[in-house]
């Protein structure tokens, strides 16, 4: 009863929230803005002019003219491939497809229990509402849709291969991580993880897939626009980088490196520290895949959950919402100490408490307070998710090697 009441708090909490912001989102503030005007491009035959930043800003004043804040395009950075997620939607208006789009994100979210319960058996005893419910009360994924962003799509996908993981179904798993690549800083760690733990098959599927989403990008703006995308993206990291998405703004170990590194050290020295920090993270996540029995079920589930807690962790660039991905590694977390599968309570307590202080919506609140803003703060929550999730996976290979 107490976990119901403090659940349904911070969906009213939220729900303060979005009232107090709905003339914003109906005018068009929100992100929502990049994908549907991306969807009225393609729908209007410029797919080619998808990156031309006149033609967004053009679209954009269209979509959104009531907006004052904004003197210049949010630009379309996903892959092209995604914005036929979004091409159905742009034959609404503006107001009907942001509804619509949340509409589908709750649908995903109440297909996930359904999804998610034959693999999670402490937790089939709740019931698929208390899910849902508990969902919403994520300050990360009421951002997602207060924002009309696309990682709840990405959340389903990592689900969907999670799934083909217990099932023994390495080839689906690469597809369905690779068709997550319109958030590559999302997604690449994690293969990268496959690539060097050696999951070739995995990777085959993988590289299909990739080859598939290259084809129907090429469909969409054309082979030389596919060939100039990753120097468009490099060109807004250098060019906007630090003004739309400024690197100490991350809730990961580039924020934290920025945030104690950037008011003396170089831009070049900050990215050198990232990399070193961010390799390290990788070759500790090698060493447990290399050490740990994936044959066995609890071992993959945590392997699974602290690769995906890492590659949060490790991306380029992150934002609160991205955080709505730790969805799957919490739902794993819980059906693994429900099973008492977790002996002693330090360890319990190690791995609850980061889970606990992810769902207080105050603390984001304040982190994200506009006169401070030190939302890079919250990764060390993620830390010790991940560093607790460690201990769990060699504890499990210990206990596999005495036995």
């Amino acid at each position: 009863m107490a976990l119901l009441l403090y659940l349904s708090c911070m969906v009213g909490i939220h729900g303060a929230i979005w009232y107090l912001a709905r003339e914003s989102v109906a005018e068009g503030y929100q992100d929502f803005t990049i994908f549907y005007s991306a969807g009225q491009i393609v729908r209007q035959g410029m797919g080619h002019d998808l990156y031309d930043e006149a033609v967004e800003w053009r679209i954009q004043q269209q979509v959104a003219p009531h907006v004052m804040t904004r003197k210049a395009a949010l630009p379309y950075m996903h892959a092209p491939y995604e914005v036929l997620v979004f091409l159905p939607f742009s034959y609404f208006s503006y107001r009907q497809a942001y509804v619509l789009w949340n509409l589908a994100n709750l649908a995903i979210l109440a297909a996930l229990p359904f999804l998610l319960k034959p693999y999670l058996p402490a937790l089939q005893q709740y019931q698929p509402a208390l899910w849902t419910l508990a969902f919403l009360a994520f300050f990360p994924v009421f951002l997602t849709m207060l924002e009309g962003q696309d990682i709840i799509l990405l959340l389903l996908l990592y689900a969907l291969a999670f799934v083909a993981l217990k099932k023994n179904a390495w080839f689906a798993a690469g597809c369905w991580l690779t068709l997550g690549l319109f958030r590559v800083q999302l997604v690449v760690p994690f293969l990268l993880v496959m690539l060097l733990t050696k999951k070739w098959k995995l990777l085959a599927g993988s590289l299909l897939t990739a080859a598939g989403l290259a084809m129907v990008s090429a469909a969409i703006i054309g082979w030389q626009g596919v060939v100039r995308y990753p120097s468009y993206i490099w060109s807004l990291e250098h060019h906007l980088g630090r003004s739309i998405l400024p690197p100490r703004d991350s809730p990961n170990l580039r924020g934290l490196i920025d945030q104690m590194f950037g008011s003396w050290a170089s831009p070049h020295v900050i990215l050198a520290a990232v990399i070193a920090v961010s390799a390290a993270a990788i070759f500790v996540l090698v060493r447990k895949w290399h050490g740990a029995r994936q044959d066995e079920p609890h071992q993959l589930d945590l392997l699974f959950s602290v690769t995906l807690t890492v590659t949060l962790l490790v991306s380029y660039h992150g934002m609160f919402y991205d955080f709505t991905l730790l969805l799957l590694p919490v739902l794993v977390v819980l059906n693994h100490v429900l099973l008492g599968t977790s002996k002693t309570p330090a360890l319990r307590i190690s791995i609850l408490a980061p889970i606990a202080i992810l769902f207080c919506t105050p603390l984001y609140m304040v982190f994200w307070y506009r006169r401070w803003e030190q939302s890079n703060l919250m990764a060390l929550v993620v830390i010790a998710l991940a560093l607790a999730l460690s201990r769990e996976v060699s504890r499990f290979a210990l206990v596999e090697e005495s036995a």
